[in-house]
């Protein structure tokens, strides 16, 4: 009896024990199912113009809502959040768990110097509400110092509305010296030193490829000469409404050179830098509409100086036949108008077209067959039998240049109309019957109209309904589409969602590809290189972590997995001489065919296509 109580007295402490361990265990574990969030900044100590960006973490989630930055003084919302999503696999107790991790990206900048607050941002995820902690930053202003400066130019300080703008942004950068060499950076170098992902270029973000580069001087605030590299981007702005025109603001950045460092690769330009970031300064420029004086009654906005011409088709037609006229526009303006702003001539407005034609109400539609070239195509009918030609149609413009009107008349068309045809009263339907016509007699059946046939039985079997093939395939073809299309979306769907298939699919190339590189390394080495290639590509395929199994494990999930057991014993072989190599040495005419046979494991395995 008093055995029994001591083995009741162990087993109840092993059990308290045990509960206790649970309890410690449960309170500093995270819970696996529950999201965390935080929120973080590219750096806590920005440039002023420079962009900058802030980062919401949002980790271990089903679902979430985005959340909405608030305003924040003294900062600008450039752009965001922009989404990336990772996934990884981690393994605790032998308990396999996948967690997903998404990052919201949103990128701001700093009007002017100071020390701003993000404040906490409220992310929901899986049914709750998460707080992020408010982060700090510090914004200084980015000393230029006469190295960087930049302009936007334009010929004139008055455009018309409708004319083409011909815009130049220069960049001036004062090219580096290197204090310790002398070497003066040329202006290839200095044009890599342009960060034009951190710059905001606006209209001229069209014409990088074409950007051109001299040499230029300018004085210093001593009124002594400096050389600068002078860097220019042309841009052309077709206004659409008059006024003063507003620029969106041009902001350029530079990465310049600080020092010189130890080259680190080929790429590398060995050079360490610092920001400089200016805003362009803009011309103050009026858009006017075009004068009321002189203005013809065909002017439809046409800004430059223009050439036009009408051809018609067909030209021999009967009174009402449809006859397209096409309106063709080549533009001869410098530079070159906007053709998407382009209107046709109001053919409405021309006296000598309305007498003769009925013109049809849809407005011509325009498209560009090649560059400077637009045309219009409209619908005429002729009403009378007497028109002879379509006449000259005019083309108004204003010319910015000579500032006044001009108008350019196409050339009268020669058309043939014919009367439209008329039908004999016999040749319309419903129209009296001819006398010399065949009389048609009809027979009258015995019975009169009791004669018919009559009864449910034979009413429904001169009504038999069978299905045809085609009216089979037109029900049947349908839903069976639409239910592989529903399929293979979901197939889609399931192997981009599912990272263990991502990591399946890529196991063979990457494995290979490591063991090219094997191949030139010393015996140990290649060894080495070789059973992590393996073990690895195991892993990949049975979703472990790499590194998760040794070569007795590789060999055993190859056996469970109904890998050819010709297969098994040679990767076993490959990995028993890799053993020796790796611990007790080897010599050279057994290293050098190691990575060629594991490659060609692998390439047996991938055939196997084991799960």
């Amino acid at each position: 009896m008093t055995m029994s109580r001591t083995h009741t007295c162990r087993g109840a402490a092993v059990s308290l024990a045990t509960v206790i361990l649970a309890m410690l265990v449960a309170v500093i574990t995270p819970r696996a199912d529950g999201a965390d969030v935080s929120m973080s900044v590219s750096d806590r100590r920005v440039y002023v113009g420079v962009p900058f960006t802030v980062s919401i973490v949002i980790g271990n989630y089903r679902r979430y809502d985005a959340p909405a930055m608030k305003p924040i003084d003294g900062l600008t919302l450039l752009s965001g959040p922009s989404e990336s999503t990772s996934s990884f696999t981690q393994i605790i107790n032998g308990q396999i768990t996948q967690r997903q991790t998404v990052t919201l990206s949103y990128q701001f900048v700093a009007g002017s110097p100071g020390v701003f607050t993000i404040p906490s941002v409220t992310v929901s995820a899986d049914g709750e509400e998460h707080q992020t902690p408010p982060v700090r930053i510090t914004a200084v202003k980015s000393e230029i110092g006469g190295l960087l400066d930049v302009e936007v130019l334009a010929a004139d300080t008055t455009y018309y509305l409708g004319q083409t703008l011909q815009l130049k942004l220069e960049i001036w950068l004062r090219p580096y010296r290197d204090a310790r060499t002398g070497r003066m950076l040329d202006r290839r170098a200095m044009a890599n030193m342009l960060n034009l992902r951190g710059s905001t270029l606006g209209v001229f973000a069209q014409g990088l490829n074409d950007m051109t580069a001299r040499h230029d001087e300018r004085a210093n605030d001593e009124g002594e000469p400096v050389a600068y590299y002078v860097y220019e981007v042309s841009a052309t702005l077709t206004p659409q409404q008059s006024g003063f025109l507003t620029f969106d603001e041009v902001r350029v950045r530079v990465d310049y050179p600080t020092g010189s460092q130890r080259r680190r690769s080929f790429f590398d330009d060995g050079y360490s830098s610092r920001p400089l970031v200016a805003t362009a300064r803009s011309p103050l420029i009026e858009i006017v509409p075009p004068p009321d004086e002189g203005r013809p009654p065909t002017f439809a906005g046409a800004v430059g100086r223009f050439d036009f011409t009408v051809t018609a088709k067909p030209t021999s037609v009967a009174v009402g036949d449809p006859i397209t006229l096409t309106l063709t526009i080549d533009d001869e303006s410098q530079p070159p108008t906007d053709l998407a702003v382009l209107s046709p001539p109001p053919l409405e407005e021309v006296p000598a077209l309305v007498a003769d034609f009925r013109i049809a109400g849809d407005p011509p539609a325009g498209r560009v067959p090649a560059p400077r070239r637009k045309t219009f195509t409209q619908t005429i009918r002729a009403t009378t039998a007497d028109v002879t030609r379509i006449p000259a149609i005019p083309f108004a413009y204003f010319n910015p240049d000579l500032e006044q009107y001009a108008t350019v008349v196409s050339d009268p068309i020669t058309i043939d109309v014919r009367p439209a045809t008329q039908l004999a009263d016999s040749e319309i339907v419903g129209g009296e019957i001819s006398r010399n016509g065949a009389a048609t007699e009809l027979t009258e059946v015995a019975g009169g109209i009791l004669a018919n046939y009559t009864g449910d039985d034979l009413l429904l079997a001169s009504h038999v309904f069978a299905f045809s093939w085609p009216q089979v395939a037109a029900v049947a073809v349908p839903p069976v589409t639409f239910g592989l299309f529903a399929l293979g979306h979901r197939r889609v769907r399931r192997r981009r969602d599912d990272g263990s298939h991502v990591r399946r699919r890529r196991a063979g190339r990457r494995a290979l590809k490591r063991l090219v590189e094997a191949q030139r390394a010393e015996p140990a080495r290649q060894a080495q290189v070789t059973v992590s290639a393996l073990s690895d590509y195991v892993a990949d395929h049975c979703n472990l972590p790499a590194g998760a199994l040794t070569g007795t494990e590789v060999i055993e999930r190859l056996r469970s997995r109904g890998v050819d057991p010709t297969l098994v014993e040679e990767t076993a072989s490959l990995l028993a001489v890799c053993e020796q190599l790796r611990y007790a040495g080897g010599g050279e005419a057994e290293s050098d065919s190691i990575a060629q046979r594991a490659a060609r494991c692998i390439e047996r395995l991938e055939r196997e296509r084991i799960a």
